[in-house]
C-alpha cells in the first residue's frame, strides 16, 4: 500500500469518526432511538459523553464530548492537509515534525483542563474553549500520527529476503 493510500484511508476514517459523532442525536431527532443508542457505543469507549460537555445538534447531545469533538475535527483537518501535501509534492515522504510541535499542541488543552479542574478558573471550561484546545492538539496529532501510518505502509511492502539457515529472524535487513 502506498503513503498516499494509506493517508486517504486514514481520512476516511477520521471522517467516518466525525460522522459517527453527529449521528446519535440525528437518528434520535428522527425517531431512531434504538439505532442512536448502538451508535453512541464504539464513542464511548474513548469519550465519557456527559449531555452537559457535549455540542447540542438537533437539540440533542452529540455522541463525543466537546474536547473528544475537536480533536476528531482537528485531526481529520490534520490528516486532510497532510494528504494534500503529499498530492502536491510526489514521491516525498511526510517527516515527522520536531517534538515541540506536539508540545505547542499539547499544552493549551493541558493548561485549560488542568486549571478547571484546580477550580482556579471556571472561565475556561466553555464548550468552544475545549473544543477549540481539542482541535489543536488533533491537527498537531495527524502529523504525527500519518508519518507512523506512512512508515509502516512501506515496511508492509517492502520486500524482505528470507533468513538463512542458522541466522535469527530479527537479524534479517531489509530490502
Amino acid at each position: 500500500m502506498s503513503a498516499r493510500a494509506a493517508f486517504a484511508l486514514v481520512c476516511g476514517a477520521a471522517a467516518l469518526w466525525c460522522a459517527l459523532a453527529a449521528a446519535p442525536p440525528l437518528l434520535e431527532h428522527a425517531g431512531h432511538g434504538a439505532a442512536a443508542g448502538w451508535s453512541r457505543l464504539p464513542l464511548a469507549l474513548v469519550c465519557h459523553q456527559k449531555p452537559q460537555r457535549s455540542f447540542l445538534l438537533a437539540e440533542r447531545p452529540m455522541a463525543l464530548c466537546a474536547r473528544c469533538s475537536g480533536i476528531a475535527a482537528g485531526f481529520l483537518a490534520g490528516s486532510l492537509l497532510v494528504l494534500g501535501l503529499s498530492v502536491a509534492r510526489p514521491g516525498r515522504a511526510p517527516a515527522f515534525p520536531p517534538r515541540q510541535l506536539l508540545l505547542i499542541g499539547v499544552l493549551p488543552m493541558g493548561l485549560q483542563w488542568g486549571l478547571t479542574a484546580a477550580w482556579i478558573s471556571k472561565s475556561l471550561d466553555g464548550a468552544a474553549l475545549r473544543a477549540g484546545t481539542g482541535a489543536l492538539f488533533g491537527f498537531v496529532l495527524a502529523f504525527y500520527f500519518l508519518p507512523a501510518v506512512a512508515e509502516m505502509a512501506g515496511d508492509l511492502t517492502r520486500p524482505r529476503r528470507a533468513p538463512q539457515r542458522g541466522e535469527a529472524i530479527d537479524a534479517v535487513p531489509t530490502a
